[in-house]
């Protein structure tokens, strides 16, 4: 009993002085803060208000060019410094019907091989139910919907096959 006590009296101990310092530079920055304030609130009611607007005026527009300026190199000279901006090329997906004539609710089948996979990873997660009910509970609740897509691919495939073997 009396050890547990002297070793949370020895963490907290430790601790303190970075308690201390970190007070110490939060009020130190505190302070140049209020300094910062004070001297800028002196300089602001020294100039007028058509001054003022002057002044907001040209930082501003100082702001608004030094942007432009950072852009407009990134955009026109990469090689010259950093690229910012990368431009990529656009994908175009592939086109899915050549005809009007098929239905447009049918994607196609190119291989079995997805058909192998989805249906493994189906027989996967029902083992993983009956030996590892705890790791497939906290699938199913970070993932609520998988199981679920699965079993819809699994079946969208099986339907595939078996209405191009019709067509066959």
């Amino acid at each position: 009993m009396f050890r547990k006590k002297q070793t949370i009296q020895t963490i907290k101990n430790d601790s303190m002085p970075t308690d201390r310092m970190a007070a110490i530079i939060v009020r130190i920055i505190q302070q140049l803060q209020e300094r910062f304030v004070r001297l800028m609130k002196a300089i602001i009611n020294k100039l007028g208000v058509s001054q003022s607007k002057i002044m907001f005026g040209v930082v501003l527009s100082t702001a608004g060019f030094y942007s432009l300026y950072i852009i407009g190199t990134a955009l026109l000279q990469p090689s010259k410094g950093l690229q910012f901006f990368k431009p990529s090329a656009i994908q175009q997906p592939e086109i899915i019907y050549q005809n009007d004539r098929n239905d447009p609710m049918r994607l196609p089948v190119k291989d079995s091989i997805t058909a192998a996979k989805i249906k493994n990873l189906k027989m996967y997660f029902d083992s993983l139910q009956k030996k590892y009910s705890k790791q497939y509970d906290s699938i199913l609740q970070s993932r609520p919907g998988l199981i679920d897509s699965i079993r819809m691919l699994a079946q969208f495939y099986s339907s595939q096959q078996k209405h191009e073997a019709y067509e066959k």
